[in-house]
């Protein structure tokens, strides 16, 4: 399983993806998500770009980056690795009988 990065951004943004390449100026990064706050207070992941293709990476500028972490806790990685898998579960199906 490949490692989840977690990046602080100067904006106060927690953008969360997998490392493809860094250098010295940049980190490219695949499957991006922030972490977003709804009105009740509650972090839920969206995307990092809403016009942004999902399937292609994003660089971002290491000058924009005050922080960065390889260990997310455990609840924002499991909901992490669901929101980008390619997997798609469903409720059981019941049978309704009269």
């Amino acid at each position: 399983m490949e490692p989840v990065h977690i990046f602080k951004l100067s904006n106060g943004e927690e953008v969360i993806g997998k490392v493809v390449h860094e250098n010295n100026n940049t980190v490219e990064l695949a499957d991006v998500r922030v972490l977003m706050i709804d009105g009740s207070g509650s972090l839920h992941l969206g995307p990092f770009m809403f016009s942004h293709d999902v399937n292609k990476n994003v660089t971002l500028n290491k000058n924009l980056v005050v922080g960065k972490s390889e260990n997310p806790r455990g609840e924002f990685e499991e909901a992490y690795r669901s929101s980008v898998s390619k997997i798609i579960t469903t409720a059981p199906s019941r049978i309704i009988t009269g």
